[in-house]
């Protein structure tokens, strides 16, 4: 994806500390460490943060896992198409508006909004708790179907983080498998608010 990312001009090595020049390499492919050849994924730099690999895409943008410096802490950060905010700036807008009005709900079964920004430079971002457990749907590929305690387990984990994004007014609007995350210690959380909307008003989000 086009974005204002910078390039690292080189990265250390995990396993053996070997410096490794990466300008010339695109982010978020694969350099082997000259010296113990471990394949290395070349993050690139967006802001305060060390974007680390790409999580998923859809039509707004790009979701990355990556390193918040300032906070030392692992986050989500979905970062807008350029395309999509010249196009439809005011989609775009409203959707960093609700953004920050879902940062409000802090629900142990919805994803927490961490922090919007991105306006001024012309593309805007959101950055969101990280979820480490994968994606309910990939897990379902996995293992065919989850038994029946599991099943309700997720099921009322979900049904509570509805609950609460209906008391402040929201509906989700696309509750799918690929919505829900489950953390390591397999607690589902609701995420992406593609299609969500406020119950008292006309407007449309999509996080």
């Amino acid at each position: 994806m086009e974005s204002r990312c910078e390039r690292f001009d080189e990265v250390s090595c995990g396993c053996c500390g070997e410096r490794v020049d990466v300008f010339a390499v695109e982010p978020f492919s694969t350099v082997a460490c000259p010296a113990c050849g471990t394949e290395l994924t070349v993050p690139a730099r967006f802001g305060q943060f060390d974007l680390l690999q790409v999580l998923g895409q859809g039509a707004m943008g790009e979701v990355y896992l990556a390193w918040d410096r300032t906070l030392d802490r692992r986050v989500a950060i979905k970062v807008m198409c350029p395309g999509v905010v010249n196009g439809e700036r005011e989609l775009a807008v409203k959707c960093i508006e609700e953004a920050r009005a879902l940062a409000a709900l802090n629900h142990p079964n919805v994803v927490q909004i961490y922090s919007v920004g991105g306006e001024e430079t012309g593309q805007p971002f959101i950055v969101m708790e990280y979820v480490s457990g994968g994606r309910l749907d990939r897990l379902l590929e996995e293992v065919g179907h989850l038994d029946e305690a599991r099943a309700l387990e997720v099921a009322i984990d979900v049904a509570q983080g509805l609950a609460a994004a209906h008391r402040v007014g929201l509906a989700h609007g696309d509750v799918k498998p690929g919505n829900v995350l489950l953390d390591d210690r397999g607690v589902a959380k609701l995420v992406d608010f593609g299609i969500a909307r406020y119950t008292d008003r006309e407007s449309s989000i999509s996080i």
